[in-house]
């Protein structure tokens, strides 16, 4: 999945809760 990817690179850049945000916002949209 495309989220998944998204997660893996979040978490090597150190950006996870930004990203969990983001896909939060989207979804609940």
């Amino acid at each position: 999945k495309a989220i998944q990817m998204i997660e893996d690179e979040a978490h090597t850049s150190g950006l996870t809760e930004r990203v969990e945000k983001m896909i939060k916002e989207i979804l609940s949209r």
